[in-house]
């Protein structure tokens, strides 16, 4: 079996910056999570009049395939756009 090396230089700063981006997307989203948990307590009365769950508990109640799958539904909403890849631009043709 052929071994595949990789061409990821950890310590570049492209990819310190990259990864620097990455976590801040982390931590929004953490930090929508917290805004929604705290919004849903303020409303726990409403939702126990209801007879509902709050958001919080109907994510605890997912199967992680479930979990992905939602999470998967919500990333265009907190990751940014990016421009399309077309495997005709700025792409080499010779991979060797």
């Amino acid at each position: 079996m052929a071994t595949i090396v990789s061409t990821v230089h950890t310590d570049s700063e492209a990819f310190s910056e990259n990864r620097d981006r990455m976590l801040g997307f982390v931590d929004q989203l953490r930090r929508y999570e917290q805004r929604t948990e705290e919004t849903s307590n303020r409303r726990l009365k409403t939702f126990r009049a209801r007879n509902q769950l709050t958001p919080k508990e109907r994510l605890d109640a997912l199967n992680p395939k479930e979990r992905v799958e939602l999470l998967i539904k919500l990333m265009p909403y907190v990751l940014p756009k990016v421009t399309n890849v077309s495997h005709t631009t700025n792409e080499p043709l010779d991979w060797g």
